[in-house]
């Protein structure tokens, strides 16, 4: 996986005389990096680069790292947390590794998503989007490259469907480094099992910019961090307070929800314990969701993964049946972004055999969300003042 080989790289864990070399090169190619994006940062600073600002709050959640720290879990949260509160949340995104991704989907597609309860037949929705719209089927989400488009374009479908309600908070999904749309709130996630980047600012180790960005986290979150040591995590908050001395700092783990079963059915958690299971993804931290189905399910797990953003093909899930009924499991079990994917393939071409295999064994998504170990009520009194 080229994944896991560039981790290895950045991360010092592969040796030799001509990896050394690669590294050195890559510093230097960092160092271009840094200084682009310490300039871009210095123009928006000092407001010399324009940020727009729309008359509705915008919260954004990002990272500093590349790779999966757990933001869609978060955004999830967030908009389940509003709504709980009486307010209507949307979402603005990129459309990462989507199809004609400078382009917005449109209203009628919105339409189409609430209509299908989330399980809708976009055609270039890319995986962030579809997880997102099967969990909260009733949340406006609008990706577009450009995010200042995006939110002027969910702003004007929603003043002309005042019908069915206005927004009232956006949250703006991978956001960090965007910054010609202007924020109200700034959330940063950091993985718990790889916090720093490995001190390198890409392409020499994982940062997407400078340490120094956390200075503008209003709050910063600390993913995961059940997968670390307590020695580990306090090291990382020491870090974090010379850093950012003024954001709210709290951990958080990634918890099982339930079970979704292809044929729509949920399930406790608690009944899959003890079986047998065939797990896969196609995730940035494939680690982190092995280490998730390891702590709470045990060890009679056979664990493969993908490329992150993985796009599967009919012979892949034939592949992945194969492979779990030559290993007599149980259960076939991934992540939802993996299970959304895989939905459209299926149901969009009506893989009449392929659903029957799933008679035989059963075939689910392991539904995450955020628990907070530290500073929840914190957190929310300061979400409150908004």
């Amino acid at each position: 996986m080229r994944e896991e080989w560039f981790r290895q790289l950045v991360s010092g864990e592969k040796r030799g005389i001509g990896v050394s070399f690669l590294r050195i090169f890559l510093f230097g190619v960092s160092i271009i990096y840094w200084i682009v994006t310490s300039i871009r940062n210095f123009l928006y600073d000092f407001r010399i680069l324009k940020i727009h600002k729309v008359d509705i709050p915008v919260i954004s959640v990002g990272n500093i790292t590349l790779g999966g720290t757990g933001k869609s879990p978060m955004v999830a949260w967030l908009c389940e947390y509003f709504i709980s509160q009486g307010l209507r949340p949307a979402i603005i995104s990129r459309g990462y590794r989507r199809q004609n991704a400078n382009n917005s989907i449109n209203a009628d597609d919105e339409l189409i998503v609430n209509e299908i309860n989330g399980f809708n037949r976009i055609a270039n929705a890319n995986d962030e989007y579809l997880e997102l719209a099967f969990r909260l089927p009733d949340v406006y989400h609008f990706q577009n490259k450009d995010r200042v488009v995006a939110i002027r374009e969910l702003l004007r479908f929603v003043s002309s469907e005042s019908s069915r309600g206005g927004v009232d908070i956006v949250i703006l999904d991978d956001g960090m480094q965007h910054r010609r749309l202007g924020r109200d709130f700034e959330i940063v996630l950091l993985d718990a099992m790889e916090p720093f980047g490995y001190g390198h600012i890409f392409p020499r180790g994982r940062l997407r910019e400078s340490l120094t960005g956390l200075s503008r986290a209003d709050v910063i979150l600390l993913s995961k961090a059940n997968c670390i040591s307590a020695e580990e995590r306090n090291r990382i908050a020491k870090t974090i307070r010379k850093i950012a001395s003024r954001a709210i700092y709290a951990e958080v783990i990634h918890e099982p929800k339930k079970i979704l079963f292809f044929n729509g059915k949920e399930s406790d958690v608690n009944e899959i314990g003890g079986k047998r299971i065939f797990a896969f993804c196609g995730i940035g931290n494939p680690a982190s969701f092995y280490s998730i189905l390891h702590n709470n399910f045990g060890d009679q797990i056979h664990f493969e993964q993908y490329p992150d953003h993985y796009e599967y093909s009919r012979e892949n899930i034939i592949e992945i049946i194969q492979k779990a009924e030559s290993l007599k499991v149980d259960l076939i079990l991934c992540t939802m972004k993996d299970f959304v994917k895989i939905d459209q393939i299926l149901r969009s071409e009506n893989q009449v055999k392929i659903l029957d295999s799933f008679k035989k064994i059963p075939f689910a998504a392991l539904i995450i969300q955020i628990k907070f170990l530290t500073n929840e009520q914190l957190f929310q009194e300061t979400l409150n003042k908004m």
